[in-house]
């Protein structure tokens, strides 16, 4: 990956995957070095910025730092994009287990109950 992105240095969806990797090696701040730079690459792209941060918000929870992924999560469920994150998906995709216990997960999701 890494020499891939030595020739395509602004693959968003490349850097993202990177920094996924990077968290599962236990390499947490190159992880959301790689996971930022994603978003920022693709910050005007009203299709993959939204799924940009989406991926950053994984690299948190990957790493353990829940809170700024669920700061993530409330500012997309906010957001109107493709395959756009629900609280329906967030309560079923595995990415989202380590937050299960969260109080402000569950504050999330209660969010949107009526």
């Amino acid at each position: 990956m890494e020499g891939w992105l030595e020739s395509a240095p602004t693959d968003d969806g490349m850097r993202a995957t990177l920094a996924r990797n990077l968290a599962l090696l236990g390499q947490h701040e190159a992880a959301v070095r790689e996971a930022r730079l994603a978003v920022d690459i693709a910050a005007k792209d009203a299709f993959s910025g939204p799924e940009r941060l989406q991926d950053l918000a994984v690299v948190y929870v990957m790493v353990g730092r829940q809170d700024e992924a669920i700061d993530i999560l409330e500012r997309l469920l906010e957001t109107v994009y493709e395959n756009a994150i629900t609280r329906a998906l967030l309560r079923v995709q595995p990415d989202w287990d380590p937050l299960r216990e969260n109080p402000r997960f569950h504050a999330l999701l209660a969010a949107g109950e009526i």
